[in-house]
């Protein structure tokens, strides 16, 4: 049987024959026929609709690929639209490609049309490394690539996206790169690999689950496989446009590195997830691998899922590469530019230093704190474009754009470089100057027309990553280093190399140490004091021994030199105390189980820090009602020292006459902008609104729920604080969130170095007081901007918010000398609000829906009561509070099972007083230990089990029990869920009675009822039910899980 290739073959060797029997040797006609046959080859190439945009014209069958290879294609491109305008056209072989130039344009097309230029070419190069055109990057618009990218962000957001785990990950590099530049010494080295290694480690921690060593084997493979896989010429790009030439023995191989290298990462990969696989815990969701295996077993019955192995392959393909060289290369620009400009380079290390002295690791945080840094990378950024005409969009669907016809699929390349480097934004655009980006006064001005990470939907997922790693990175290495050309070495290029990406040529560079001691006579007196001991001591093991021992001693009586008569308490270790024994799990378990040796009253150990804890209800009635007074205080413990040194505000403020007024000024002002009224339920709601929106957009699929609970609750507290709200997507509002996630997470790395500040300066040890201090300074310089913005719009007759209201009280008494009503005081009260209005509520309902999805009986039962009360439209108003026990008994339960502040926030005690027979000198810290009270077996039996009937008589009436005190103790239904003061029923009772009472009990009540008046909330099909072991930060918060929400008819 013959086949269909040795058919076609015998045509065509007929075809030849019968054309030499034609022509013969007429050298005439053999020359008409070869113009034929390039005239009918070009035309087929060159066919394309009408209407599309003019432009070059181009070679037969190359098209314009010459032009573009001879060069720099982006700058040939920014010239050719001087003469064709800013859409013009261009042809790479067959494919037609339409250039975006100019700001303007590109913002039209990518953002305002996004939809119609979003999605991704089906060029020659993405067949090469995905012929199938999965995954997140080259894949198309559509369905697919939106569930994947949402599924992938969600991911990384789990594993530290923007939060300060990341950033440890990131300052883990830093520390090992450091170590890697001071092996150079002062020799001449290339820094690029280095870089190179430790920005793509960060994205193996994410997504492998662990980092290499630089000399790894494999790792050195990949970074192989990276360097060649973005490095290209014209001979590459032919072969790539043209698939005929892959065959030709030295012109195929630019195509076949492609194809080479993508194999190689994507062995790995499979490697990786093969082994996910064998080791996989669904409780122990460890990296992104360990997430899309489990998406995808959660779906292996669905017949239509995208969620393959396949396509996970691609997703991390897609992640790996672009995590580890844009930003690498971006650093290289940034060093190339340093060593070229060391004026610009002291400048940076002067306010780096200013901000964090030589020693303190660097944080996101301090970005705002350090403007000519921020401008600096701007303009690395800016100047470098590493990705000039970014990755190629085309069209999603036919587009008429600039009186141009453009057909659905085209290839659309929005050239960067020509923004970037427009003389009329940028003046002397060739110039490396930061002061392009600051203001007369220093500060940092961001410009729109800096868009490295390209903008519209297909923008980088990236984004938050690589500005972390840039600032980190870049601010850790001259904090320690100054970079300097080699001496007697030639300045090298700033003109790059066009691959891939566009990177700057190699060069060489010194790395000079920075002295990081500001004091040398202090280094003097350590040695001359060591070379009188070693005089002394000499070799002689007994009195070496000797002196050991008297050191211990003398640190450990120092320590734990304590007044007489205090109670009781466990041992501790030297020096450290009992931070172990708390540390090492749940501290409240651990203080409920010493109650039961030591009693009620005890005292623990922290470092220096004496602590008494009280256990049981009738003990912590005693002090914190009875004698209310006497524990009124807060402690000046390293904490609170931490967040609010000079003890402002309200939440962390001793009692005295400031607090006392600014604690009734500020409930006076929250009360006129709506507390306890409907005003503020209406603010409530809209945000219920938002969320269920938000929810419904995620239709059937698993999620997480905790975020945008707390987007909608602290956008309640920003409307009262500053006068708006936020959409949920919001970039600063989203900045705001993370700090407070970073804040309330902490370990005992963390506790160590809070109560220990010594270890603030060991890497690695004082990572958990340093998120505390960056998370609180994200916030304040939010508060600060927010306070400026307002005193320059503020209207007496217009009090527009609680901001407003203390800007007009300030004033009020802005030539009284002893007033505390002052800029700085104020930002410590907002603050405080800002805090716990945000955090607090939030935890509390995520505890909720864990506890909604692992008893769907007791969910049925309340959305029954609700929709008997409201039906499925009425919307909830705390008014429906009195009709619906059964509810107001569940979120009862939800606050003592939960018990998100354990502990409560430390009290002191504001004298010298005798309590149970013992002895506590004034400004002792107290621990009231609420889990005690929660969780007392006499009380409530069986503690663990989620029982609203505790809360219920015999007729289903709500029973209010005073032994649920989530915050405090009083007269109140389930306390307060704002501040972090404590609930009494009234001043008298307690001075620290929580302001924010009403407006928890509010919030709580209405965000409940009204989602689960619209949503059945259920734990995905096949997933193992959450742990109720909650997670003990700042706050006791339940760990991550997800549900799914399924709408109510």
């Amino acid at each position: 049987m013959l086949t269909i290739r040795t058919l076609t073959y015998t045509k065509l060797k007929m075809a030849a024959q019968l054309v030499t029997s034609l022509v013969g040797e007429n050298v005439i006609l053999q020359t008409a026929l070869v113009l034929l046959l390039v005239f009918v080859v070009t035309s087929w190439f060159f066919k394309t609709p009408k209407n599309l945009p003019p432009g070059p014209r181009g070679w037969p069958v190359a098209g314009n690929i010459f032009s573009l290879a001879m060069g720099h294609s982006f700058k040939t491109m920014t010239e050719w639209a001087k003469t064709y305008g800013p859409v013009y056209r261009i042809q790479l072989g067959k494919e037609t490609m339409v250039v975006l130039s100019g700001y303007d344009v590109m913002h039209e097309a990518l953002v305002k049309r996004g939809e119609d230029f979003s999605s991704r070419p089906d060029l020659p190069v993405v067949k090469l490394v995905n012929p199938k055109r999965l995954g997140i990057i080259t894949a198309p618009f559509g369905t697919p690539w939106k569930e994947h990218r949402k599924f992938t962000l969600m991911s990384l957001r789990e594993f530290g996206f923007g939060k300060r785990s990341l950033e440890g990950k990131i300052m883990e590099e830093s520390v090992a790169l450091q170590s890697e530049i001071m092996k150079m010494g002062n020799r001449p080295f290339d820094i690029s690999r280095m870089v190179q290694n430790a920005v793509t480690n960060v994205i193996c921690s994410i997504v492998f689950g662990s980092r290499f060593e630089y000399n790894d084997v494999k790792f050195t493979q990949l970074m192989d496989a990276l360097d060649r896989g973005f490095a290209n010429n014209l001979l590459g790009q032919l072969a790539i446009f043209f698939p005929i030439l892959r065959r030709v023995p030295g012109i195929g191989r630019g195509a076949q590195l492609i194809v080479d290298v993508t194999a190689t990462v994507t062995a790995y990969l499979r490697e990786e997830m093969d082994s996910h696989k064998k080791t996989f815990d669904p409780n122990d969701i460890r990296d992104i691998i360990d997430s899309y295996v489990r998406e995808t077993k959660s779906r292996e019955h669905d017949d239509e899922t995208t969620f393959t192995d396949e396509y996970t392959e691609i997703v991390l393909f897609d992640l790996f590469i672009a995590g580890a060289e844009t930003t690498s290369t971006t650093l290289y620009w940034a060093f190339l530019y340093m060593i070229l400009n060391p004026d610009i380079q002291q400048k940076v290390q002067e306010e780096i230093h200013s901000v964090l002295g030589h020693d303190k690791p660097p944080s996101t945080a301090h970005r705002a704190q350090m403007p000519y840094t921020e401008a600096v990378l701007t303009e690395v950024g800016r100047i470098g474009t590493i990705l000039p005409t970014s990755v190629f969009h085309a069209t999603s669907r036919d587009t008429s754009f600039h009186g141009y016809d453009i057909p659905e699929g085209t290839t659309v390349l929005p050239n960067l470089w020509s923004v970037h480097h427009d003389p009329e934004h940028f003046p002397n655009p060739g110039k490396f100057d930061p002061g392009r980006f600051l203001d007369a006064q220093g500060r940092y001005q961001r410009d729109d027309h800096v868009m490295p990470f390209g903008i519209g939907p297909r923008m980088c997922l990236g984004k938050q990553l690589a500005e972390m790693e840039l600032f980190v990175f870049f601010t850790s290495l001259l904090q320690h280093f100054t970079f300097k050309l080699p001496e007697g070495a030639a300045k090298p290029s700033t003109t790059g190399i066009n691959g891939v990406t566009h990177s700057p040529k190699n060069f060489e560079l010194v790395a000079e140490p920075l002295a990081t001691n500001t004091c040398p006579d202090v280094d003097l007196y350590k040695m001359a004091a060591a070379q009188l001991i070693t005089s002394l001591v000499g070799e002689n093991v007994i009195l070496q021994t000797a002196l050991v021992l008297l050191l211990v001693f003398v640190v450990t009586s120092w320590f734990f030199s304590t007044p007489k008569n205090l109670p009781p308490g466990p041992r501790g270790w030297p020096v450290a105390g009992n931070i172990f024994s708390l540390a090492m799990g749940h501290r409240f378990l651990t203080m409920t189980e010493w109650a039961k040796t030591y009693g009620p009253v005890y005292r623990i150990q922290l470092g220096r820090e004496t602590m008494i804890v009280l256990s049981g209800y009738d003990v912590i009635y005693e002090a914190l009602v009875k004698r209310g007074g006497d524990f009124s205080s807060r402690p000046n413990n390293p904490l609170f020292k931490i967040l609010n040194p000079e003890r402002l505000g309200i939440i962390t403020a001793p009692f005295g006459t400031p607090w006392k007024e600014h604690r009734k000024f500020t409930l006076m002002s929250l009360r006129e902008f709506g507390f306890g009224k409907r005003s503020l339920e209406g603010k409530i709601l809209e945000e219920s609104v938002a969320l269920q929106a938000e929810i419904e957009n995620i239709g059937y699929k698993p999620f997480d729920i905790s975020r945008m609970v707390q987007n909608a609750v602290t956008n309640v507290i920003c409307s009262i604080v500053f006068g708006c709200r936020f959409e949920y997507n919001d970039d600063k509002f989203t900045r705001l969130m993370d700090a407070l996630d970073q804040g309330f997470a902490t370990n005992i790395f963390g506790q160590l170095a809070v109560f220990f500040p010594i270890f603030r300066r060991v890497p690695g040890l004082g990572q958990g007081a340093q998120i505390i201090v960056d998370a609180v300074g994200t916030i304040k310089a939010y508060i600060r901007e927010e306070m400026d913005s307002h005193k320059k719009t503020f209207d007496s007759n217009d009090i527009r918010d609680l901001i407003d209201s203390y800007v007009r009280e300030t004033k009020s008494r802005e030539n009284d000398d002893e007033t505390t009503f002052t800029d700085e005081y104020t930002e410590i009260v907002l603050f405080d609000l800002f805090i716990a209005g945000a955090e607090t509520t939030s935890t509390t309902l995520y505890w909720a829906f864990l506890y909604m999805i692992l008893n769907p009986d007791i969910q049925a039962k309340v959305q029954v009561e609700i929709h008997s009360v409201l039906g499925h439209d009425n919307p909830p108003s705390t008014a429906h509070r009195a009709q619906m026990p059964y509810t107001e008994a569940v979120l009862t339960e939800v606050a003592r099972i939960g018990t998100i502040l354990p502990n409560s926030v430390f009290h002191a005690t504001s004298r010298d007083i005798s309590f149970h027979g013992y002895h506590i000198p004034e400004g002792t810290t107290v621990l009231p230990n609420l889990w005690s009270v929660h969780y007392d077996p006499e009380h409530f039996p069986n503690p663990g089990k989620f029982d609203p009937g505790r809360f219920l008589d015999g007729q289903g009436r709500y029973q209010r029990d005073d032994h649920v005190m989530p915050f405090g103790i009083g007269k109140i239904t389930f306390s307060c869920f704002v501040s972090r003061s404590f609930v009494l029923s009234n001043d008298r009772d307690c001075p620290r009675m929580c302001l924010g009472k009403q407006l928890a009990e509010m919030e709580l009540f209405l965000f409940f009822t009204s989602l689960l008046q619209h949503f059945t909330f259920k734990l995905p099909e096949g997933a193992a039910a959450p742990s109720t072991t909650g997670i003990n930060g700042v706050t006791h918060s339940p760990k991550n899980f997800k549900l799914v929400a399924e709408p109510l008819a």
